[in-house]
């Protein structure tokens, strides 16, 4: 039996488990939802069955799990390589409703060791890695080890410019046709969906497609 990507590339860039030593408790797992219409990329999922998934966004996992376990059920080495600052955007720092959620201490958010404990309450370990970085940095990491997923999930910055960059800078990586789905393409957020058009404007390398609030690009 072959080893998962994700337990490969932990050991490269951790020397083992990333999420072992976190705590002696048990984990305790933590739904704050932030998953919406997980039948569209259940749909891809199915036709692409994904080795190999780049999620930019991760916040506490749900949509991690949820594509994770997808995933698995077609290829039982799946992986998911999560990249997220987990330190919120500004969004969450200026809505009063999502401040909470960043479950600040000495002025700076704790939400990656929720993360960690529902990695380890689902007992994904070897298969997920965490990059605690920012989607630019993640890009020039993975660009280092030749990283070439299936399927890449976008659901981190939400203004024009930092959505055509997280594009432009992950699209080279995707393999041939695999697949680029985007969260929060709709009118409630105009920077994501303007960063859609103009990227694909004029290309040829891609069949575009809208499902629900997401944006699909099948790579030609």
């Amino acid at each position: 039996m072959t080893v998962p990507a994700a337990k490969k590339l932990n050991q490269l860039l951790f020397d083992g488990n990333p999420f072992e030593k976190a705590n002696d408790r048990a984990p305790e797992f933590i739904d704050e939802g932030w998953a919406s219409y997980p039948e569209v990329l259940d749909t891809t999922i199915d036709v692409l069955k994904p080795k190999v998934i780049v999620e930019i966004g991760t916040w506490l996992g749900q949509s991690t799990f949820n594509m994770l376990e997808r995933a698995l059920s077609h290829d039982p080495e799946a992986s998911i390589i999560c990249v997220d600052t987990w330190l919120g955007s500004p969004e969450h720092w200026f809505n009063p409703a999502w401040k909470a959620g960043l479950r600040l201490e000495n002025g700076r958010p704790n939400i990656y060791p929720i993360f960690v404990d529902n990695v380890r309450a689902k007992g994904f370990e070897d298969y997920i890695v965490p990059l605690s970085m920012t989607s630019l940095q993640a890009a020039k990491l993975l660009k280092e080890i030749n990283l070439s997923p299936d399927l890449i999930y976008l659901d981190g910055a939400h203004d024009k410019d930092e959505v055509l960059s997280d594009i432009e800078n992950y699209w080279p990586f995707l393999s041939a046709s695999g697949c680029m789905v985007g969260d929060d393409f709709c009118d409630e957020w105009p920077g994501v969906v303007e960063a859609v058009h103009k990227f694909k404007k004029d290309r040829t390398d891609l069949d575009f497609q809208h499902a629900r609030d997401k944006f699909v690009f099948y790579k030609l």
